[in-house]
């Protein structure tokens, strides 16, 4: 009859043996009451293992920062100009309504083709594989910050329009980087509210901008102290 024993751990070289479970026969066990067997692993396969891990990580990374890489050439090939002074305060604001209408459709385009890269057997839950739904995503952060730009715009021609001038002001007038999108371009959204506020442009002025920068999710109170204590006492909820 033959019967399971117990192998037990070795005191030494614990991580680098393997146990097995050995059967042996009842006059086996009068003779021998323990059984070892050691299983060394392989300085060479072990040296291996640990290049093909170390060369599988490098390749990984090294094959995202190429994906960045496009993504981010292919960005700056699509950026849009700098837009001209707007000719009026009405003509930029129907600007404004065309490119926010853009922006809405869009945004129906980029679910659509998200909806049809799911239903793909290569969806692993990412979108980064599929490079159609990334150029769609870049077209809208491009038509977002070019909505963004013109009702900034729109600011920017009513303030000139209330100057001594009577003149519409453009935004590169106030250092705005086109296509950088707001955060980027936060201390101009500074100089034109500070603009505003000394013009007394309030309503159509600072409160339209503060409207924009919560939109893109910018905090108020990240504004330079000096911009908000201006708020402040123009009555303005920050």
């Amino acid at each position: 009859m033959f019967r399971p024993i117990a192998l037990k751990r070795p005191l030494l070289a614990q991580n680098r043996v393997r146990h097995f479970a050995v059967f042996v026969s009842d006059a086996q066990r009068k003779t021998k009451t323990r059984v070892e067997i050691v299983a060394k692993r392989s300085v060479q396969d072990k040296r291996r293992r640990r290049n093909e891990r170390r060369n599988d990580v490098k390749e990984a990374f090294r094959t995202s920062a190429q994906a960045e890489e496009e993504r981010q050439a292919r960005e700056r090939a699509r950026r849009l100009s700098p837009p001209p002074p707007p000719k009026s305060s009405e003509v930029a604001k129907q600007s404004s309504l065309q490119l926010q209408a853009q922006v809405a459709a869009q945004v129906k385009a980029v679910r659509a083709i998200k909806e049809s890269a799911r239903q793909t057997s290569d969806f692993t839950g990412s979108y980064k594989e599929f490079p159609e739904v990334q150029d769609e995503l870049i077209k809208l952060r491009q038509l977002q910050a070019s909505a963004t730009e013109a009702a900034l715009a729109v600011v920017t021609a009513t303030l000139g329009e209330q100057s001594a001038k009577g003149v519409p002001r453009g935004l590169h007038e106030f250092r705005w980087e086109s296509g950088a999108g707001t955060k980027a371009n936060l201390a101009s959204c500074e100089f034109i509210m500070l603009a505003c506020l000394k013009a007394r442009l309030v309503q159509e002025g600072v409160l339209q901008i503060v409207e924009i920068l919560r939109r893109d999710r910018i905090d108020i109170v990240s504004l330079d102290p000096k911009v908000i204590k201006a708020l402040q006492q123009a009555g303005v909820d920050v």
